[in-house]
């Protein structure tokens, strides 16, 4: 399997969250305490994770991001069909609007896992995430 460069990766500017990219390319984010949890065994794609809640339980947001081309892609939809095509980046300017950013996330628990299943990525027990082509919700719990 050939091996996708990574050219942007999470930083700060002046103290806040952005993505830095190539030529010195940077795009702010409106999230608290981003991370990358889970990249793709080809390089190409990863979770990102931020705006932990702590309580009783330990909440955080996930978006997919675009490790080759520096793209925020969002999670949530308002179609609840099981199977959804692949969504769109989110504007630049949408990546610095913190609304924006939460409705374009899914919220899950500290526990809720997060793996590559060769080029499908598995988030907790029933969203099966295909890169650059779909994600689909299970009607039960999968089975490892």
């Amino acid at each position: 399997r050939r091996r996708v460069a990574r050219a942007w990766r999470l930083g700060e500017v002046r103290g806040s969250p952005a993505l830095l990219g190539p030529a010195r390319q940077r795009q702010p984010l409106a999230i608290e305490a981003p991370i990358l949890e889970s990249i793709s065994p080809d390089g190409r794609w990863a979770v990102m994770s931020g705006d932990r809640e702590e309580g009783d339980f330990i909440y955080r947001r996930l978006w997919m991001l675009d490790l080759a081309r520096g793209r925020v892609l969002a999670l949530a939809s308002d179609d609840e069909s099981p199977r959804r095509a692949w969504p769109t980046s989110l504007a630049p300017r949408a990546l610095s609007d913190h609304d924006a950013m939460v409705t374009a996330s899914i919220g899950a628990t500290g526990e809720t896992s997060v793996w590559w299943r060769g080029p499908t990525l598995v988030i907790g027990e029933r969203l099966l995430i295909t890169p650059g082509r779909s994600i689909v919700t299970l009607p039960g719990a999968l089975v490892r």
